[in-house]
């Protein structure tokens, strides 16, 4: 069963996402920022996959470092991780796509 607290989320997610799509239509953005919203696009699937197994860091170092520091160390590894693997699947895509290639020709 879902809980109705997971329901609120995914409800305000949809309704944010919508307002946000809404109220940015036509706003130009520099390069820099549409960079990071690209990657930070790009990398959030690996994110979701990920974040839930590494959670353990924190909970290993917070007796150690502090619930800060070890929040903080969390979110760097995570983000460093799913890069790592981004590249690797983008790498396996290409792969795949060239043997493709070779069998069509």
């Amino acid at each position: 069963m879902v809980s109705s607290g997971r329901v609120f989320e995914f409800t305000l997610g949809i309704y944010l996402s919508g307002v946000v799509i809404k109220r940015t239509k036509g706003i130009q953005v520099n390069k820099t920022v549409s960079k990071l919203s690209s990657w930070l696009a790009d990398v959030s699937f690996p994110l979701f996959l990920i974040h839930y197994p590494l959670l353990y860091i924190i909970t290993f170092l917070k007796g150690y470092i502090g619930w800060e520091a070890a929040t903080f160390l969390y979110l760097i590894i995570s983000f460093m991780v799913s890069h790592i693997v981004l590249i690797i699947e983008r790498k396996l895509v290409i792969s795949r796509f060239n043997k493709k290639k070779q069998v069509s020709q």
